[in-house]
């Protein structure tokens, strides 16, 4: 699968809106690393999709950021920071540890 599927993917959950959940979870298996993740991020920052589903939103970023290969963690750091904010339990958890090392 390419990049360009992920993104197209990625993109149909956040477009679900109420029904993030059940169309990440129609999608997850197919979810790659994205290359490039700045706009998606921005997306997603801007959905409050994080606000509203942390966990799934989470499971999101965990699928398809890898190790960095761009620049523009500030996107990443405000997803994470939305997502503490609304559980600030999940900032115990192995996917955001990861992920927390790339935002910073």
């Amino acid at each position: 699968m390419t990049d360009k599927v992920s993104v197209s993917l990625t993109r149909l959950s956040i477009a679900a809106a109420n029904e993030f959940s059940s169309a990440l979870n129609a999608v997850e298996d197919w979810l790659q690393e994205i290359r490039y993740p700045g706009i998606i991020l921005s997306k997603l920052d801007k959905s409050g999709l994080f606000q509203n589903l942390p966990n799934p939103a989470l499971d999101l970023l965990d699928s398809i950021i890898g190790e960095p290969s761009w620049r523009d963690s500030l996107d990443l750091r405000n997803c994470l920071n939305a997502i503490t904010k609304k559980s600030p339990d999940l900032d115990k958890d192995t996917r955001y540890q990861r992920l927390k090392k790339y935002a910073y």
